[in-house]
C-alpha cells in the first residue's frame, strides 16, 4: 500500500479533476442516464419483472461507474460501457448481494436496540422515563454509524471489480477496505458537502421562482440535479483513482495494474 498521506484528494482538487475528465464526455454521460432511466421505466411496466427490477438492472449502475472511470482516465468511454457489466452479470449480482449482507449485519445492533425499546414500551404501557429515552437516542445514534461506516468501507468494491475482472468479490471487498482506510470520514464529509451544495442551490432557485412561478422552481431544481449528475459520478471515479498507488512511469499506460496485482487466484470460485 502506498503512502496515501501525500495524495492530493481535497474537495476542490477532485471537483477540478472531475470537470476536466468530463470534457468530451458530458453529453454522453447525460445520455447514459436517459437510457438507464428508460430501461428502468420499461421494466417497471412488466408486473412480474417489476419486483426484481433492482436485481435485474443493477449492472446498469456498475456500467455507469465504468463509463466515468474510463472518462476519468482519459480512455475511450463509449455509451456501450453501460451494458458491459452484464457480461459478468452473476459476479456483479453476487457483489451487490454480499456488500448488502455485510452492511445489513452492521445494522443489526441498531435494529435490535429499536426492538428492545419497543418491547420495553409495550410491556410498561406508558412513556419511558426521560433518562431512558435519552439513553436510547444516544445509543441509536452511535449504532447508526456502524452501517454508514460499512457502506463507505465497501464503497470502492465495484470500481475494483471493474479494474480486476479476475478478482473474487471477497478480495475486492477486502481491497476496498484497504484503499479507503483512513479516508472514510473524508468521503463522508465530501458526501455532506455535495448534499449541502445541491440543497443550497435548489433552495436559492426555489426562492427566486417563488417570486415568479412555483412550477418554475421545481423545473429548475430538476434540471439542476440532472445537470450535476455527471459531475457527481465523475467525482466518485476520481476519488477512487486518487486512492490507487502511484505506478511507475513505464506502466502508466496500464491503469488497472495497481489493483490487478492483488487480484489473487483468477480461478477463485467466489466471484
Amino acid at each position: 500500500m502506498c503512502n496515501k498521506s501525500v495524495r492530493e484528494i481535497s474537495f476542490a482538487a477532485l471537483i477540478k479533476r472531475s470537470s476536466q475528465s468530463l470534457k468530451g464526455h458530458y453529453w454522453k454521460g447525460l445520455l447514459l442516464f436517459c437510457i438507464a432511466g428508460a430501461v428502468n421505466l420499461a421494466v417497471n411496466f412488466i408486473p412480474i419483472v417489476q419486483l426484481l427490477s433492482g436485481w435485474l438492472l443493477f449492472p446498469l449502475n456498475v456500467g455507469m461507474m465504468l463509463f466515468y472511470l474510463r472518462a476519468s482516465r482519459n480512455e475511450a468511454a463509449p455509451v456501450s460501457s453501460l451494458f458491459e457489466p452484464f457480461r459478468q452479470y452473476w459476479r456483479m449480482l453476487w457483489g451487490c448481494l454480499r456488500v448488502g449482507i455485510f452492511v445489513f449485519l452492521w445494522a443489526l445492533p441498531g435494529i435490535a436496540l429499536i426492538g428492545l425499546f419497543g418491547y420495553y414500551v409495550s410491556q410498561h404501557n406508558q412513556h419511558p422515563a426521560v433518562w431512558i429515552t435519552l439513553l436510547f437516542s444516544a445509543l441509536l445514534i452511535i449504532l447508526l454509524f456502524l452501517p454508514i461506516s460499512a457502506t463507505y468501507r465497501y464503497s470502492m468494491t465495484y470500481y475494483i471489480m471493474l479494474d480486476a475482472p479476475a478478482m473474487s468479490v471477497r478480495n475486492a471487498m477486502q481491497k476496498s477496505i484497504e484503499l479507503i482506510y483512513g479516508y472514510k470520514l473524508r468521503l463522508f464529509g465530501y458526501t455532506l458537502l455535495w448534499g449541502v451544495l445541491i440543497i443550497s442551490i435548489t433552495l436559492l432557485l426555489n426562492l427566486v421562482a417563488a417570486l415568479t412561478l412555483f412550477w418554475l422552481g421545481i423545473l429548475l431544481s430538476a434540471l439542476l440535479i440532472i445537470a450535476i449528475l455527471p459531475l457527481l459520478c465523475a467525482f466518485g471515479a476520481n476519488f477512487y483513482l486518487a486512492l490507487l498507488p502511484e505506478e511507475p512511469a513505464e506502466d502508466a499506460a496500464a491503469p488497472a495494474t495497481a489493483v490487478e496485482a492483488d487480484s489473487g487466484n483468477p480461478d477463485d470460485p467466489e466471484k
